[in-house]
């Protein structure tokens, strides 16, 4: 897999790649996507469905076929937010390999949990999920309810192969996260108050990302406390902030 990242405080940075290796066979894989679904207490039937279709999956792609060698990607396309400075009301993505039943089980509940709303369709042997929520200034995030973290929130629960890079980012972007917990920038002072961080964009295809993230910083904030904290933590990810972040 290869993944890219753009970020930060309204600038366009550099785009970066890194990639994985994955020597499992496709027998190994589908074993642990059964133990996935299993560990996530999906219904007895669906798996059992899974157990079935692969039969027909094996007679045209081996067992013993290197994951390695096939089509890693099942993320196809991702495509929310427009501004740095909005919280994205909406938010698309093109997946494959996920049957549109387990989409189903999933989005119910991600639903519950993220207040999002989300909408799937089969289209040219992929499924289109769109998401759509509140959209709000980048100043007063918790007045929208971000359809491009929900969305995520909703793709990181499927086991899209073993790509680290959608893994990482997908975790990394928490939904209804607003004060920078999650990045280690959790800060404020009695004038200026809280910091406040949002992810508002994001644009990913052919294994290419691109995004940015608004932060309102408090007066104490300072290069030290928020991008260099910032910088080790993408870092520890395999990411990095180009130097025109200053």
């Amino acid at each position: 897999c290869a993944s890219c990242f753009c970020v930060f405080l309204g600038k366009t940075v550099k785009k970066i790649r890194m990639c994985f290796p994955n020597e499992k066979t496709f027998r190994e894989g589908f074993e642990e996507y059964i133990l996935d679904c299993k560990a996530r207490n999906l219904r007895d039937g669906t798996i059992n469905h899974y157990q079935e279709s692969i039969k027909q999956i094996y007679k045209r792609i081996t067992p013993d076929t290197l994951i390695s060698s096939m089509c890693r990607q099942t993320i196809r396309r991702i495509d929310s937010g427009t501004v740095g400075n909005a919280v994205p009301g909406k938010a698309e993505a093109v997946i494959e390999g996920i049957l549109t039943d387990e989409i189903a089980e999933v989005a119910i509940a991600t639903e519950e949990q993220t207040g999002i709303a989300f909408r799937w369709e089969e289209k040219n042997g992929c499924v289109v999920i769109r998401a759509e929520g509140k959209s709000a200034h980048a100043s007063t995030p918790w007045e929208g309810n971000s359809a491009l973290t929900g969305l995520l929130a909703l793709l990181m629960q499927f086991p899209f192969a073993d790509c680290e890079g959608q893994r990482r980012l997908r975790g990394a972007v928490p939904h209804g996260a607003f004060y920078g917990e999650a990045a280690g920038v959790a800060q404020a002072d009695e004038l200026s108050g809280r910091l406040v961080l949002s992810s508002n964009v994001l644009h990913y295809a052919e294994g290419g990302m691109s995004g940015r993230i608004d932060c309102r910083a408090p007066m104490c904030a300072s290069e030290e406390t928020v991008l260099e904290v910032l910088r080790e933590k993408l870092a520890a990810y395999g990411w990095y902030l180009s130097e025109s972040c200053k």
